[in-house]
């Protein structure tokens, strides 16, 4: 059994990020520097609350990981005081390990703002087929990289599994279909959702929701059919759920969350007043909202009530409020341009760190030297895998 994990600890890994990223691009050249720093995005707010998010997902995930190798074999988000000091709060302890999932719902609103909002913009109008060209090449060429080395990986610390050709067939479909069926094992030993920290069912869900954009943009139409269409899904949600015939509510409400965030963006709602919705009273209220949401709701991440907060604070930010102007330094912009690599490529790295290269258990040396590695290799990946999918997508679309 290894050192407790401390509070102190848990700091130094939330403002790790920052910091290296501040360095990184003093080192970097001008050219990406100044690409990283430059915002594409008219919700600028929105792209910074990617990048916290995918910091978030790390943060939790790196404890997991910590807990997998050095402590009982577990991956779960219970029993927090098997790593935390007795120290610590244990109401702040589960707040932590609910920082992955309060990551992911905040991705999945940024999904259904995104889109919905574009649908809106164009009255329902848009092209089936160049879209899903485009999320292609913006989810795959990463994707498909990723795994690639997950299977690498796999074959060189593990014993691949595959009693039957069978066995082999399903589990290569099953890891190059976006994990739309389950992911199959292809290590005797090794779980091999671990290798990824298990993010791959998130990419699933995903294109689920793509799926149903055809339908979306039936209902975006007209104004009524919009309003309509997101409110009778929320309600529909809540009542499921209540009733036990929907097991998780992440699966569904965080995205009718952000499409009611786009209602109020486009003015199909009650206009927000600009200057409250910027106001430092309201970053106040985000900030201490949000921390009273994590550390103080009992209800788990995936509960109606701690999914609704989350949404609240979602809302206010993509109407605008970056927390303090926060959410659109560069900082958090760089971190939201990288976040898809961030989110991807992490578990690989605390896999390698925490299993192969670093087994001496100390979580604090551990965790950041996978932060840095897992930037270096995302601002890799960024430009010279996800920029050219995301250009060869816009070129083909464009023929």
């Amino acid at each position: 059994m290894k050192d407790f994990i401390h509070f102190y600890d848990l700091l130094a890994i939330i403002l790790s990020p920052f910091l290296f990223i501040a360095l990184l691009k003093l080192l970097l050249p001008k050219s990406i520097k100044d690409n990283l720093s430059t915002d594409d995005n008219k919700y600028t707010s929105i792209d910074g609350l990617r990048g916290i998010s995918a910091i978030f997902v790390f943060i939790s995930h790196s404890l997991l990981s910590w807990r997998y190798f050095f402590v009982d074999g577990g991956w779960i988000n219970n029993t927090p005081l098997l790593i935390f000091d007795k120290n610590l709060n244990e109401q702040i302890a589960i707040g932590f390990l609910s920082l992955g999932g309060i990551g992911v719902s905040f991705f999945f609103m940024i999904t259904g703002f995104l889109f919905f909002d574009q649908l809106l913009r164009n009255k329902g109008k848009i092209n089936i087929i160049q879209f899903f060209i485009k999320r292609f090449f913006r989810i795959a060429p990463l994707y498909y990289s990723v795994i690639t080395l997950v299977f690498i990986t796999v074959f060189l610390t593990g014993i691949p599994e595959f009693p039957t050709l069978k066995k082999a067939i399903q589990a290569f479909l099953s890891w190059t279909t976006f994990g739309l069926s389950n992911i199959k094992t292809i290590s005797a030993l090794i779980p091999t959702s671990l290798v990824v920290a298990g993010v791959l069912w998130t990419l699933a869900i995903e294109w689920k929701f793509y799926a149903c954009v055809p339908i979306l943009s039936i209902f975006t139409r007209t104004r009524l059919t919009a309003i309509l269409f997101v409110f009778l899904g929320i309600t529909i949600t809540i009542i499921l759920f209540n009733f036990g015939k929907i097991k998780d509510i992440r699966l569904f409400l965080p995205f009718f969350f952000g499409m009611l965030a786009s209602l109020f963006v486009n003015n199909y709602l009650i206009p927000l007043k600009s200057s409250i919705i910027k106001s430092p009273i309201t970053s106040l209220f985000i900030f201490i909202f949000f921390l009273f949401t994590v550390f103080k709701l009992q209800f788990g991440y995936t509960g109606l009530i701690f999914q609704s907060a989350l949404g609240l604070i979602f809302i206010l930010i993509a109407n605008n409020n970056s927390v303090f102007g926060l959410l659109k330094s560069k900082i958090f912009i760089a971190l939201g341009k990288l976040s898809y690599s961030l989110y991807l490529i992490h578990g690989l790295v605390l896999f390698l760190i925490n299993g192969v290269i670093m087994k001496s258990g100390n979580f604090l040396l551990n965790s950041l030297v996978s932060m840095l590695i897992t930037l270096l290799i995302s601002i890799f990946t960024y430009y010279f895998i996800e920029r050219i999918g995301i250009n060869f997508g816009h070129k083909i679309t464009k023929k």
